[in-house]
């Protein structure tokens, strides 16, 4: 697996979704911001949130989970706000409402 370009991709792009919404959660930043920020300066088709709620907040929070244990690292860990939106029922845009509401 570790070999497979997607798994690579999961590894680079999941804790950067995970410290954007870090950056929300400790009111460090607003999430329009980083999203015109990331999308601006890094020249990305989606921004973080925008892709959070396309992939969904239950299979970020799971994905960032499984990478800390395999990885033992647990700087990326699920941070709380993404477990706080999943328990709101806001999982993603199919369900009208992630970061974003749809």
């Amino acid at each position: 697996m570790k070999n497979n370009p997607r798994f690579i991709v999961i590894i680079l792009f999941l804790p950067q979704i995970n410290e954007a919404v870090r950056l929300v959660q400790y009111k460090i930043a607003l999430k329009e911001d980083i999203d015109m920020d990331v999308k601006l300066r890094f020249n990305y088709p989606m921004d973080p949130f925008e892709l959070t709620d396309f992939i969904g907040l239950d299979a970020c929070a799971s994905i960032l989970e499984i990478l800390s244990d395999d990885l033992q690292n647990n700087n990326i860990k699920p941070a709380d706000l993404l477990y706080k939106k999943i328990n709101e029922g806001k999982l993603d845009y199919k369900s009208k409402c992630g970061f974003y509401n749809y």
